[in-house]
């Protein structure tokens, strides 16, 4: 003959205590714990990881400063190509002759390369990855993507082996430019100088494509079709 189960085997079983809540109803409830402050909650939830601020600045404010440094009043004036080859000379020449700048400096240029005496810093203080890419804005062609190496050149901002330890950005941002993007990363990286820097940055390039100054400029339907 087989067991079964009473009455009192099939009452329902008491809910587990919730951690906190007293067991009797004379017992105190466990002091309250107020949440940590929400920089120690950003800190368990992303642990070592650090937001990576950029540096993001106009292809015109490279192109002017970088004519104050090469003494070329007609710098900005000239063509890609006439740009793209001052700019290689004076990466291709010796490191100590495209030092640090010298000699007086306007506000404009004073103001650039301090940026990028500031991402040096950074990085030395805190590790390669506490920088992002440098964004150039409203970019053409392959001679704004070197302007960036030239001016971190000159700022001092090179690593043990002299190579600029930062990724570069174009950001091609009106119809033409989206258009010609293909055709602009095609001639930046057929240049020597850059593509040495681009091999030491592990063949990775950062390319950032604008929708806003396009759908203003040619409306909602060719800036889609462009992008």
């Amino acid at each position: 003959m087989g067991w079964t189960s009473s009455d009192e085997d099939e009452q329902p079983q008491p809910e587990p205590r919730r951690a906190g809540s007293p067991t009797k109803w004379w017992e105190a409830p466990a002091p309250y714990e107020a949440p940590p402050p929400p920089w120690v909650q950003d800190a368990q939830t992303f642990k070592r990881r650090r937001p990576r601020p950029d540096a993001r600045q106009d292809a015109l404010v490279y192109r002017e400063v970088l004519g104050e440094l090469l003494g070329d009043e007609g710098f900005m004036e000239r063509s890609p190509e006439q740009r793209e080859a001052a700019i290689t000379t004076l990466l291709e020449a010796p490191a100590g002759a495209r030092g640090e700048a010298g000699g007086e400096l306007g506000a404009e240029a004073e103001k650039t390369l301090q940026v990028f005496r500031e991402l040096r810093r950074a990085r030395r203080t805190y590790g390669e990855d506490a920088i992002g890419p440098s964004i150039i804005s409203m970019a053409r062609r392959p001679d704004d993507s070197l302007a960036v190496l030239a001016l971190a050149h000159t700022a001092g901002f090179v690593d043990e082996d002299g190579r600029v330890p930062l990724d570069i950005a174009p950001l091609f941002e009106t119809v033409v430019d989206l258009r010609q993007g293909a055709e602009s990363l095609e001639a930046l990286f057929s240049n020597a100088v850059y593509r040495e820097h681009l091999r030491a940055r592990g063949d990775r390039q950062v390319v950032m494509l604008g929708y806003s100054d396009s759908n203003k400029e040619s409306g909602l339907v060719a800036s889609r079709w462009a992008l």
